[in-house]
């Protein structure tokens, strides 16, 4: 986002130039920002679950559902825990990266959400320091 700032009561261009270096200091100190070295917002930490936590549960659960189907079928309990297992282990992979995937779209909107609240707090803090000087911004 651009600023513009016009001498709305005549100031010289050295005047504006010395008038926005020291609103850019005064806003820099009230919010604690820098636009010219913006901090990363970083998200929380990343949960402890992931697609290979999820595979691992998921052969689990699907290895006891296959050996009881494969003792009640007769195929063999073993055979059946198998299968399962395989099963589970492939849809608890998904179900993993789609959460991980989930997460990741969240943490990315609240820190821009987060970077963008920071940059208006300074443009306020600049704006109203700048007009105060007998200026007007757009």
């Amino acid at each position: 986002m651009n600023l513009y700032v016009y001498p709305a009561k005549g100031q010289s261009s050295d005047q504006q130039q010395k008038d926005e270096a020291a609103c850019y200091e005064w806003a820099k100190q009230q919010t604690g920002l820098d636009p010219a070295n913006m901090p990363k917002v970083q998200g929380p930490a990343p949960t402890e679950t992931s697609s290979t936590g999820e595979a691992l549960k998921g052969g689990a659960a699907g290895a006891a559902a296959g050996a009881a189907i494969g003792a009640i079928v007769g195929g063999g309990a073993g055979e059946g825990a198998l299968i399962g297992g395989l099963t589970g282990v492939v849809a608890g992979r998904r179900k993993g990266k789609k959460q991980e995937k989930a997460e990741q779209e969240q943490i990315q909107a609240g820190v821009s959400a987060q970077e963008q609240e920071n940059w208006s707090r300074y443009i306020r803090a600049f704006s109203g320091c700048i007009e105060g000087k007998g200026y007007t911004i757009k």
